[in-house]
């Protein structure tokens, strides 16, 4: 079952069949064992042989609101950072029919899923990432190193693209100096999506330097790097990531806000206002020059601390996010940015010894609220 990363173009084929073909597109989410169906198309193959159906898929990441009137809001089920931003997947099924030579043929049928992820150009076209997922016992990460707050939660981002007639498990194991200390089995099915996220909990007493995740197809080893009682105030950013999964990314070191303003202004008629008389001295508050419409953008300079070469990968993929949050660990605050910066420089051990980067991050709301 074939893994579509929907930033990037990914084609189904007409194969043999006569022009005109078609093909019918149904994508929804699983819910319960049962495909809960958002959309769906018919397309027409015309003289194509191929089709991007990609752009078909965006309606599976938008969450869905319900007015409710004795309350007077709407209402959804995505909560704070353990939204669908962190979970949703969707699924897709393509018919394809059509005839040979003017005989008709046997529907073509085949099943996807989706991810709000990108291919890159160096990479394949229409690549399928299931074999790599495979190989990785389904950790969907950008780095075999992973840092993270002593206190907070060690989430493990697994993205498991395969469908299911009986239950498969992959287990998370935790461990410390070579000693299980938590096992997570996340469990899948019929009934169950195909992402999830195990975590550790921020448990500061139990100590975790190493992660084990094993599936039907290997087991895969991460390194884990703990921090602790930090001079500054740590940020942690999660960002969606090629996989189309959140990830999460800790800067340690020192971190600098600033803000910035912007207002529209007009020259206003004062001539009532100075000849109705008054004290010289009032003459002087008369404003001929009107700003309005003024507000501010916030932004953060944060740094990484030194960090493994390992984490090269990871920040290339953030650059990349459409979708980043960043938590202030001591405020315990959730907020939406986005990453200012365009472009970084790649940094190795070879060329500069210590790597350390530099991100600068604009908050994707106006301080002062005027948009609904």
């Amino acid at each position: 079952m074939a893994l579509i990363l929907t930033r990037s173009p990914y084609h189904i084929s007409r194969g043999t069949l006569d022009a005109n073909a078609s093909a019918s597109v149904t994508i929804g989410r699983i819910d319960g064992g049962s495909v809960d169906v958002l959309e769906e198309y018919v397309l027409n193959f015309r003289d194509n042989l191929f089709i991007d159906i990609s752009k078909l898929c965006s309606s599976v990441y938008t969450p869905s609101y319900a007015y409710v009137g004795v309350w007077n809001q709407y209402i959804t089920n995505v909560v704070g950072e353990e939204s669908l931003k962190f979970y949703e997947t969707g699924y897709i099924t393509v018919t394809i029919s059509g005839s040979v030579n003017g005989v008709a043929q046997a529907d073509q049928v085949t099943n996807y899923f989706c991810a709000d992820g990108y291919v890159y150009s160096s990479e394949k076209i229409d690549k399928d990432f299931v074999t790599e997922l495979e190989d990785n016992s389904f950790y969907a990460g950008s780095s075999d190193t992973i840092y993270k707050l002593d206190g907070y939660d060690l989430r493990i981002p697994i993205l498991n693209p395969k469908e299911y007639t009986t239950t498969s498990n992959v287990y998370v194991y935790f461990l410390y100096q070579g000693s299980v200390v938590l096992t997570d089995t996340l469990t899948y099915n019929l009934s169950s999506t195909s992402s999830t996220v195990s975590r550790w909990g921020g448990n500061s007493d139990i100590n975790v330097d190493e992660i084990q995740i094993s599936s039907d197809h290997g087991v895969k080893t991460l390194k884990v790097k703990t921090a602790s009682e930090c001079k500054y105030n740590p940020y942690r950013i999660t960002f969606k990531n090629k996989y189309g999964v959140m990830e999460d990314l800790w800067f340690f070191k020192k971190s600098e806000s600033s803000m910035s303003v912007t207002s529209e202004e007009f020259r206003a008629n004062q001539f009532k206002q100075r000849s109705s008389g008054g004290r010289d001295r009032d003459a002087g508050l008369v404003r001929s020059s009107r700003e309005y419409g003024k507000n501010g953008v916030e932004s953060m300079t944060l740094n990484s601390g030194f960090v493994d070469e390992a984490l090269n990968e990871s920040f290339k993929q953030l650059m990349l996010s459409e979708e980043v949050q960043l938590l202030d660990s001591d405020n315990n605050t959730l907020r939406a940015v986005k990453i200012s910066d365009s472009q970084l420089k790649m940094k190795t051990s070879v060329n500069d010894k210590l790597i350390n980067y530099t991100i600068e991050v604009e908050f994707s709301n106006n301080i002062i609220d005027d948009i609904v």
